[in-house]
């Protein structure tokens, strides 16, 4: 079976996946580092981290921001990447000036409008609670990096020269990375299949842990087909 590879957003780690690692016992669920480099560099720097450290093909399930690393990953490393499964993000992570502000100024209080937008208004208490606590363990200065890094990010004008998606996931009440910007993908593939969660925001993968499993188990199904 080809060897999976979970890549992980903003403000996140490995553990955003606490729900498929015991489904998907041949995948990888790596912590980006801390890269000393400049923030427009970043995600290809990650995407260089992501070859050097994991040798062979994956097929790369990411989100969010991991979905910039992930497809600059296909782009630089080509051979790294069998197929890229992309989940709640776009071709361009544009932020509101807004909340760089904030995150800038008010980093508590931004990370934890970042923790309420990231859920769906139908998601339980005790998610929404441990979601909180989560991402106040953030650094500031490390948030702050990544939102920029993201903001800088666009693969609008090289999309079709990567492989393509086997499919796009969102979240139907996705507030961070809208439903409308992971429809910017089907421009450039229109043949990718899209799936758009009901009742789920931006951690899709944390609110319908079983629909996501079961939705992804179909994706990588098709892989080789």
């Amino acid at each position: 079976m080809q060897p999976l590879l979970f890549v992980h957003g903003a403000c996140s780690t490995g553990a955003i996946w606490v729900r498929q690692r015991r489904t998907f016992l041949n995948g990888e669920f790596p912590t980006l580092p801390d890269l000393a480099v400049a923030d427009q560099q970043l995600i290809a720097a990650w995407a260089d981290w992501l070859a050097q450290s994991y040798s062979g093909s994956h097929l790369v399930v990411a989100h969010s921001m991991g979905g910039a690393v992930a497809l600059s990953l296909a782009r630089q490393h080509p051979d790294a990447v069998a197929g890229l499964v992309l989940v709640g993000t776009g071709p361009d992570l544009t932020v509101s000036p807004d909340l760089l502000y904030q995150l800038h100024h008010s980093p508590k209080e931004a990370l934890g409008l970042i923790a309420e937008w990231s859920l769906s208004p139908t998601a339980p208490t005790s998610l929404r609670n441990s979601s909180k606590l989560q991402i106040q363990r953030v650094s500031p200065l490390r948030a702050q990096q990544e939102f920029r890094a993201a903001n800088a990010f666009s693969a609008k004008s090289w999309l079709q020269e990567v492989v393509p998606a086997l499919a796009i996931v969102t979240g139907g009440d996705d507030l961070m990375t809208p439903p409308a910007l992971a429809r910017e993908f089907l421009q450039a593939w229109p043949d990718v299949p899209y799936y758009e969660l009901e009742h789920a925001g931006h951690l899709v993968m944390m609110e319908q842990p079983e629909r996501f499993n079961a939705l992804l188990i179909k994706i990588l199904s098709s892989y080789g087909k």
